[in-house]
């Protein structure tokens, strides 16, 4: 697999301009606490999203994903893994019209961007406004990029 595959040079491009990798480290450093006593409620993370304008659904090892949502000629996604209250952020990009397929988790964008020279720890948290803040601060992030996405292409139409 290249990394083409997961990361397209225009779509890397507009990461990099945007500085998505220092947002996402400043995310991250905010964001350290991780308290395995601290459980989280699904009902939290379906509430919080519905208050955001979306709906999540939960798939397997506690996954959940946003629907795609349709942005001019792109399709959009975000999800988030949460494991031992460590969250993994993950962004999906597509659009048949400009042969775009990229996406991953936030941690591997930034280690494909820096051709792996560079890691960024999964935030954390330790109790449920964190939760909730985190959640809010990941997809405020995904709603940027999706922003700077769709606003690039559209001045190439």
């Amino acid at each position: 697999m290249n990394k083409s595959d997961l990361l397209q040079s225009n779509i890397e491009e507009i990461l990099i301009n945007m500085d998505f990798i220092e947002k996402y480290q400043v995310l991250s450093d905010k964001f350290k606490e991780s308290n395995e006593d601290y459980v989280f409620n699904d009902n939290d993370v379906f509430d919080l999203f519905k208050t955001l304008g979306f709906s999540v659904e939960k798939h397997e090892w506690n996954q959940f994903f946003t629907n795609f949502e349709k942005c001019n000629d792109f399709l959009y996604r975000f999800g988030f893994t949460i494991k031992f209250n460590i969250v993994e952020f993950d962004v999906t990009i597509v659009s048949e019209r400009f042969e775009i397929k990229s996406g991953g988790s936030y941690g591997l964008l930034v280690q494909l961007i820096t051709d792996w020279k560079r890691t960024v720890s999964k935030p954390g948290f330790g109790n449920q406004t964190q939760l909730k803040e985190l959640l809010r601060e990941g997809i405020n992030l995904f709603n940027e990029i999706k922003k700077e996405v769709t606003e690039k292409f559209s001045e190439t139409v």
